[in-house]
């Protein structure tokens, strides 16, 4: 009985360990979904968000898209047409 009465505590008491993925707390704060056209203001504000909709977005000859650095567990969509200006540069464009 006593093994019986373990066994169920936890569904009893609803404290299961969960298999899915950790977010960072700064992930969870953020929270925010963003939609950005212009690129560069996308690079300075891609930590204030948790999804990132990239939409029919501009990128300027000789500029990277820095997606780096972001905070865990954020989703990029590209929606619509991105296009990159011409100059003939290192790059990369994306980062």
């Amino acid at each position: 009985m006593y093994s019986l009465l373990m066994l169920l505590l936890p569904v009893w008491t609803g404290s299961f360990v969960s298999a899915a993925p950790a977010v960072s707390k700064a992930a969870a704060l953020s929270g925010a979904d963003c939609t950005f056209s212009d690129a560069m203001q996308a690079v300075q504000k891609k930590t204030s968000c948790s999804t990132i909709t990239l939409r029919n977005l501009k990128v300027p000859a000789g500029k990277t898209l820095d997606l780096s650095d972001l905070n865990d567990g954020t989703r990029v969509i590209f929606t619509g047409r991105t296009t990159f200006g011409y100059q003939e540069w290192e790059g990369p464009l994306i980062a």
